[in-house]
C-alpha cells in the first residue's frame, strides 16, 4: 500500500496545521503519526503501541487530547476507503485486498486505544 503513504502524510499534516505549533514539533509529531499508520499497516502491534504512547505523550506535552489522534485517524481511514472505493473499483480483487488491510489497520487502531475508566 505505497500508494497511501502521500495520501497519509497529507491528510496528518493538514490536520495538525490547524493547531498552533512551532514547525520543529509539528515535523516530530508528524513524523510519530506516520511512522504508527506505517505500523498500522503492517500489522506490528508492537511498534504501535510503541509510536501511540510517544506520539500522545508529545501531544499532551502541548495540551491536545488523544482524542486528537482518534479523529485524524478516523479521518485517514475515511479517505483510504474513499480511494479504495473509487479508484479500486474496475479491480475487484485490488479493492478487495487494499480493503482487507485498512479493516486489518482499523482493528489495530481499535487495540491500540486505551480503555476509557
Amino acid at each position: 500500500m505505497v500508494w497511501a503513504e502521500p495520501v497519509i502524510a497529507d491528510c496528518i499534516g493538514e490536520a495538525y496545521g490547524d493547531y498552533e505549533l512551532g514547525a520543529a514539533f509539528r515535523s516530530l509529531i508528524s513524523t510519530h503519526h506516520r511512522r504508527l499508520w506505517r505500523a498500522l499497516i503492517l500489522e506490528n502491534r508492537p511498534l504501535i503501541e510503541q509510536v501511540r504512547d510517544e506520539l500522545t505523550r508529545d501531544l499532551l506535552r502541548v495540551g491536545i487530547q488523544a482524542d486528537v489522534v482518534e479523529d485524524i485517524d478516523n479521518s485517514i481511514m475515511e479517505e483510504l476507503m474513499d480511494i479504495v472505493f473509487k479508484r479500486f473499483r474496475s479491480s475487484r480483487e485490488a479493492a478487495k485486498g487494499f480493503s482487507l488491510v485498512l479493516l486489518s489497520a482499523a482493528s489495530n487502531i481499535g487495540a491500540s486505544r486505551p480503555l476509557a475508566a
